[in-house]
């Protein structure tokens, strides 16, 4: 082994196995006792050019390749068609081709046969009432149970979250199409049916089909297209992680705020009363000053049958469901149960005629043929869609990434996207409004044991026949059991609230973020709420860079140990050298904070004057010499090092203040060491010509090298001369 070969790992003091005539530096000297022989082992200073000549290899820095050719390689292997590229293609959008293969009967088709009829069970009364939450008929929440639940079992990655109706969602799509004016249903020109075979039946058609203002389903069905397009499109750019920008916080206040929406938009049935119509800004508080100018007019059939409906389900949700979880295989489906049992007591009672109580009505059975959406809606409701895109994926995300860690899987959070947008974008087609991930319906399906994606097609399946058969049923159900159903629902997003105080306990930035994004929600509008919570989320990152934890180190004696002196006051610092930690980012929007941080550090402050003396008592006089000095026993500052293990981000304007800094401290006779600097950073600086400015060595790949460093520059340090 030569001697290169071993440097520069620890020596012996004295030796001098230094590569490339590099002289001899102090270094760290551990004191050990070896059969009381007292023996000192000393490590030399290593600094990032010695660094890069021994260890870079001959594969780094990789070649320079120009952005003609970046692209031209990437459109190659995007545009080839060959076999393999086919077969990748259906496997990676298609991920049925690779699980369904490896499915095991014995061992998972009893529970998926278990749990998709538990969660159709759900999806009758949850697609019905919030349906009817997004003021279109409660058949259209059935096709969303429906169509794209088979959409999603052919192209999602998640094996148990449910796919449907989703309260927060269903109240977005109503705010959506209110914006538009929309009428009720087909009326503009009804008589068209009756001119089928007719030339005029033809003009009559495209007529109706660009009439204005459109009806809710025509408004529905082309916003469902909207935001199937959008999330297909994010999908293929990968901007599946772009949901980052929601976080747990703001996505709880925002839930929570638009339940108050969905909780009062469920007042007008729970009461049979009329309520006017309001939007925009505060239009929860004059809806609920209407509702109490008209809370009076209430009939009191309706009222009874909603206070039973709620006690109900209640009653079993809270004490039944939620006490016996683990010993029941299956919830108690209360909300099917109220829906039958108030149907027929409805239907025997004659409840509609004789008490006034508003009931379904009509029903249409079988499944819409397709109809294309019109398109002229589609810029008109962009903006709801974005937001509608972006929250639904983000709902469908998290609940996916949370089965997944439980169950031990792997999930591919693009081809969610994919999925989610391909499931918008065709059931749009069969009168269908935006889908979404439910939170309850997805801990139901893990549950109850269901293993894979079958159990939505068991649903879909048992869905077909409620809509083939058992629709016509529901023609006597009290409008206001729908209702009921979405308040009791909507528990779990009020008793958020109580995570409130735990989130303020922790960070109360992130408590802000809460307050702000419900608030915004509530006062002002759900879309509007979000985008304000989205925008105050990302100033709350912007002041956490541009204030960031900024603190002098110390060292734990006899270690190559640094923390922060603030939060251990006992760590010893070394003399003559101060180690300055900077927590963020360094560039144009904090470049401030940074140089008033080090040039408060570098201020001397054994060499402050003393307060003229008439300016103090006699006591604080002699107080104030004594620390003069002790201050002057101490040894001049003569070095600062930069910890940049923090700084993940670097610009232009961050060289320039690095610069600028060793500048200004090299006229006080203050030399400037950078610490632990990332790759990134390194080669930033590098292709910057940072290190054709300084005098090297300037940067250390660690702390302690820094340190051994300064303390081999330390002016005052005495001369050793060695003697034969």
């Amino acid at each position: 082994m030569s001697d290169d070969e071993l440097a520069p790992v620890d020596h012996c003091e004295g030796t001098e196995r230094l590569p490339h005539g590099r002289s001899p530096r102090s270094g760290s000297v551990v004191s050990v006792t070896l059969r009381n022989v007292p023996i000192k082992v000393k490590r030399q200073a290593i600094d990032q050019e010695y660094v890069n000549e021994r260890f870079t290899g001959t594969t780094y820095p990789p070649p320079c390749v120009s952005l003609k050719d970046k692209v031209t390689e990437k459109l190659k292997k995007s545009c080839s068609c060959t076999r393999n590229c086919v077969i990748r293609f259906f496997f990676v959008f298609f991920p049925i081709i690779r699980w369904l293969p490896q499915y095991q009967p014995r061992e998972y088709l009893l529970n998926d046969l278990v749990s998709g009829f538990t969660i159709l069970i759900l999806h009758i009364p949850q697609g019905m009432a919030y349906g009817l939450l997004a003021s279109v008929d409660p058949v259209n929440g059935l096709y969303v149970s429906f169509f794209p639940v088979l959409v999603y079992f052919l192209m999602g990655t998640s094996r148990h979250i449910s796919v449907g109706t989703f309260a927060v969602v269903s109240l977005m799509i109503s705010s959506a199409v209110s914006k538009l004016g929309v009428v009720d249903s087909f009326k503009h020109n009804a008589s068209h049916v009756e001119q089928e075979n007719t030339s005029e039946a033809v003009v009559a058609m495209k007529t109706y089909e660009t009439s204005w203002p459109p009806s809710k389903e025509e408004a529905i069905v082309a916003l469902s297209l909207a935001t199937g397009l959008l999330q297909v499109l994010m999908g293929l750019l990968r901007l599946g992680s772009l949901s980052i920008v929601l976080s747990d916080h703001l996505i709880s206040g925002f839930s929570t705020g638009a339940a108050v929406h969905v909780a009062t938009s469920q007042i007008r049935n729970l009461f049979d009363i009329h309520v006017s119509n309001f939007h925009g800004p505060l239009k929860i508080i004059f809806t609920y000053i209407n509702i109490f100018s008209v809370l009076a007019m209430a009939n009191p059939a309706t009222v009874v049958i909603s206070a039973i409906a709620i006690f109900v389900l209640a009653l079993v949700k809270e004490q039944i469901n939620a006490r016996f979880r683990q010993k029941l295989k299956m919830p108690v489906p209360i909300d099917l149960i109220v829906v039958v049992i108030s149907t027929v007591a409805s239907y025997l009672g004659n409840f509609n005629k004789t008490f006034g109580v508003e009931i379904m009505g009509h029903v249409p059975t079988g499944i819409p043929a397709p109809v294309p959406p019109r398109s002229d809606l589609l810029a008109p409701l962009a903006t709801d869609a974005i937001a509608i895109a972006i929250v639904s994926y983000a709902v469908a995300l998290s609940l996916a990434k949370t089965f997944a860690k439980r169950n031990k899987y792997t999930i591919d959070p693009n081809q969610e996207l994919i999925a989610l947008g391909t499931a918008n974008t065709v059931s749009s087609f069969f009168s269908c409004f935006p889908c979404a991930a439910s939170l309850s319906r997805s801990l139901v399906q893990e549950r109850t044991g269901g293993c894979t994606q079958i159990a939505g097609l068991v649903s879909s399946v048992l869905m077909l026949v409620v809509l083939l058969v058992l629709a016509p049923m529901f023609y006597n159900l009290p409008k206001c059991i729908l209702s009921c159903v979405i308040l009791v629902a909507l528990k779990g997003m009020f008793m958020q609230f109580l995570d409130l105080k735990t989130i303020w306990s922790v960070s109360r930035v992130d408590a802000l973020i809460w307050i702000v994004t419900f608030l915004s929600v509530v006062l002002l509008d759900v879309d509007i709420g979000l985008m304000t919570g989205v925008i105050f989320s990302i100033l709350t990152v912007i002041y956490r860079s541009v204030n960031p934890h900024q603190t002098v180190l110390g060292v734990i004696p006899n270690t190559e140990v640094y923390l922060d002196k603030k939060r251990y006051s006992k760590l010893e610092e070394i003399p003559g050298i101060k180690i300055f930690h900077f927590g963020s980012a360094l560039y144009f929007m904090n470049r401030h904070v940074f140089l008033s941080a080090l040039k408060k550090i570098s201020v001397d402050e054994a060499s402050a004057e003393i307060p003229p003396v008439e300016d103090l008592l006699i006591g604080e006089v002699n107080d104030k010499a004594a620390k003069y000095v002790q201050k002057k026993k101490e040894k001049k500052l003569h070095h600062i090092v930069i910890d940049c293990s923090s700084i993940s981000y670097l610009d232009a304007t961050g060289v320039e203040v690095i610069l600028e800094v060793i500048k200004e401290m090299k006229k006080d006779e203050i030399a400037i060491s950078l610490a632990a600097c990332s790759v990134p950073m390194y080669e930033l600086l590098d292709r910057s010509g940072f290190f054709s400015k300084v005098t090297l060595p300037v940067i250390f790949p660690t702390i302690h090298d820094a340190v051994l460093y300064a303390q081999d520059q330390d002016p005052e340090k005495p001369t050793i001369r060695a003697t034969v």
